[in-house]
């Protein structure tokens, strides 16, 4: 089975405080579709390649509701748009990344 994320690891990210918005790049690859896997607030997008594996996930309201309700979110909607559950190890390369100095720093 491919992994859901094109990469283990975010590669890169930027964030919009007036919009208390991160993107987190996994994949230096432009997006074939973009998915909405959380509408109203948060809002919660995932870029998807033509492989089916996600490229970029963006993050409205990170701030306002933490890392960990955005990867609850993530696992419970990836399972269901995309039919296949999150790794453990997937959810906390996403966390450990979240915890980063520079992310901290970025949504502090």
């Amino acid at each position: 089975m491919k992994p859901i994320f094109a990469n283990p690891e975010p590669i890169d990210y930027s964030y919009d405080s007036g919009g208390d918005v991160i993107y987190l790049a996994f994949a230096d690859q432009k997006a074939a579709t973009t998915v909405e896997l959380v509408s109203g607030w948060p809002i919660l997008l995932v870029d998807v390649n033509n492989a089916g594996q996600i490229v970029g996930i963006e993050c409205a309201g990170i701030k306002q509701f933490g890392v960990d309700a955005f990867v609850h979110l993530l696992q419970e909607h990836v399972k269901r748009v995309f039919g296949m559950e999150m790794s453990e190890k997937e959810a906390e390369s996403f966390v450990r990344f979240m915890r980063t100095p520079q992310a901290r720093l970025a949504i502090s």
